[in-house]
């Protein structure tokens, strides 16, 4: 009993030893795993503000953006009205072109105008030099005043005339001295506003020019500020990619770890049955031994050992059993609580695993949005577009089906139209019947009035009869092809149409003998047949109508019955 017990013991301290091994690993593991965790939380908090930073980033770049496009509009708008003012300017200079063409006229005209005026003057001066020799002719000779006088009275007139054009033309010409100066005033002064706005266009050219340069160095920048953003995406993607790396590393370590305590478990199990096992054959054995022993006193003393010692060793053994399986349930009670603490364990680094993927996938989705934010600053959400498109798509179906639709009615159409156009003789010659018939009609009642008075027209008579039932039967043979749905007054709408047009004979459908608008049984016909014509006889027999018109289809019917076993139709 002390040999087993001590056995038991023994492997009680060497399972509680490794029980504490283990505890201690799973420790020392579980705080390899906060760490682990600890320092994916600083990379999650490290991330969360560099992102954050990246979109404090990302929307200084969309301001940056939108203040730039909006100084691009207000360049355009400032290049839209300079080139407006180039626009007046080039007016403006051309009308001065023409003010200068017309102010070379007039200067072209003041000059004929001083060259004639010049002219006159230097024909004054010899009109006043030819004065002042007969002035002076007078002055020698008095004798001849009065002639002098007369002569030089017209002179004085002509030369009185010449002043006064004279006078006149310097005043024209004072004037369009004063009209060219007045033209070159306003010239000059167009020609100032012309200066001041170049130079204007010209600063603001200049200020558009600097502008350019610092819109351009800004852009740059945003370039650089861009690759920066690269640079640090990359950083970060790496960082993540180690960190997805590493959390599959440590689930797999976990993984590992749930296994190997898994049959850790497995084996405290099986180490725990063999010692039940153990301690049930210890007992049974004990149990016999007592029992031999205590036969054996029995035999030895003859039956004196008392009772109460038996009891004692019963209990004793009962006492050990009872005190094993204490120490066999608080085993199993201490290994419910590790294996509880393990798996708590597990779920708690599972559930952290779980949030970290999740916070991983975050980052992952903020990274795409962050690079197609950096693809295109101004992009928009493609929901528009697709919904736009599948809009488009749809449209675009609709009218392929109308246009089929309408396909169909232009070639429905297009068919009626040729039908009918097919028809336009048929209607023709049965218009063109409809009246032989009607002048039949008046001639036979002529002819028969004739006959009431007593002439003898009899055999003309027989003639138009024959005629007229000849036209009747035609009439009923188009009344029946327009009751068998073929209409040559609302322009045909059979399918054998064709062949009657291409002048072969048309026949009806045998749908017509039964009814036009239900479908073709040829029992129906022959029960038709036989309804409408009697045949009582087992030898060869022609069954005919007993009129000519009154086969409503025109078609000639005759039935041939051989025996009353085998009937033939021939249609």
């Amino acid at each position: 009993m002390n040999k087993v017990e001590n056995k038991r013991q023994t492997e009680m301290v060497e399972v509680r030893i490794q029980l504490r091994n283990e505890i201690s690993s799973s420790s020392s593991k579980e705080s390899a795993l906060e760490k682990a965790l600890k320092e994916s939380q600083e990379q999650v908090v490290l991330a969360e503000t560099s992102r954050d930073e990246l979109s404090e980033r990302v929307a200084q770049l969309e301001a940056d953006s939108l203040s730039i496009s909006r100084s691009l509009a207000e360049r355009e708008a400032e290049g839209s009205s300079f080139q407006k003012h180039l626009k007046q300017n080039d007016s403006t200079s051309s009308q001065h072109q023409a003010k200068d063409l017309e102010c070379d006229k007039l200067r072209a005209q003041l000059d004929t105008e001083k060259a004639k005026a010049a002219e006159l003057s230097s024909k004054v001066d010899t009109q006043n030099s030819q004065i002042e020799k007969l002035q002076a002719q007078v002055g020698e000779s008095g004798k001849n005043e009065n002639k002098h006088l007369a002569a030089v009275a017209p002179l004085t007139l002509d030369n009185e005339s010449l002043l006064s054009s004279k006078s006149k033309k310097t005043s024209e010409i004072v004037a369009h001295e004063n009209e060219v100066k007045d033209s070159n005033d306003k010239a000059r002064k167009d020609e100032a506003e012309i200066m001041s706005k170049d130079a204007k266009f010209v600063k603001s050219s200049s200020r558009n020019d600097e502008r350019d340069s610092k819109d351009q160095s800004e852009l740059e920048k945003m370039k650089i500020s861009n690759a920066e953003l690269k640079r640090e995406l990359r950083a970060k993607k790496t960082a993540m990619d180690k960190h997805t790396a590493e959390s599959l590393r440590m689930s797999k370590v976990n993984n590992a770890r749930d296994s190997r305590h898994q049959q850790d478990l497995d084996d405290i199990q099986r180490i725990n049955e063999q010692l039940k096992l153990s301690l049930e054959a210890t007992a049974v054995r004990a149990a016999l031994a007592n029992k031999d022993r205590d036969s054996y006193r029995l035999r030895s003393s003859n039956h004196t050992v008392p009772l109460f010692e038996k009891l004692k060793t019963e209990e004793e053994l009962k006492d050990a059993l009872r005190s094993q399986h204490m120490t066999i349930r608080n085993c199993r009670a201490d290994m419910d609580t590790m294996t509880k603490k393990h798996n708590d364990e597990i779920r708690r680094l599972n559930l952290k695993l779980n949030e970290r993927d999740s916070l991983i996938h975050k980052l992952k989705d903020e990274i795409a949005l962050l690079r197609s934010m950096e693809a295109g600053h101004n992009m928009q959400p493609f929901s528009q577009e697709i919904s736009l498109n599948t809009e488009i798509a749809s449209m675009r179906i609709q009218l392929d089906n109308q246009k089929y639709e309408m396909r169909k009615l232009k070639e429905e159409r297009s068919n009626i139209l040729r039908e009918h156009r097919a028809l336009a003789p048929i209607n023709e010659e049965v218009e063109q019947m409809r009246k032989e018939k009607v002048t039949m009609t008046k001639k036979l009642e002529a002819l028969r009035a004739d006959a009431r008075n007593g002439c003898g027209h009899q055999d003309e008579i027989s003639e138009l009869k024959k005629d007229v039932r000849a036209k009747h039967r035609e009439l009923v043979k188009l009344r029946a092809m327009e009751r068998s749905g073929f209409s040559p007054r609302n322009g045909g709408s059979n399918s054998s149409l064709g062949a009657y047009t291409q002048g072969k004979p048309w026949f009806p459908s045998a749908r017509s003998v039964t009814s036009p608008n239900t479908d073709f049984n040829p029992n129906k016909v022959f029960e038709h047949l036989y309804k409408t014509e009697t045949v009582s006889s087992r030898y060869k027999k022609t069954v005919r109508p007993k009129k000519e018109h009154s086969d409503p289809t025109g078609m000639n019917i005759s039935l041939s019955l051989k025996s009353p076993s085998t009937d033939s139709m021939n249609l």
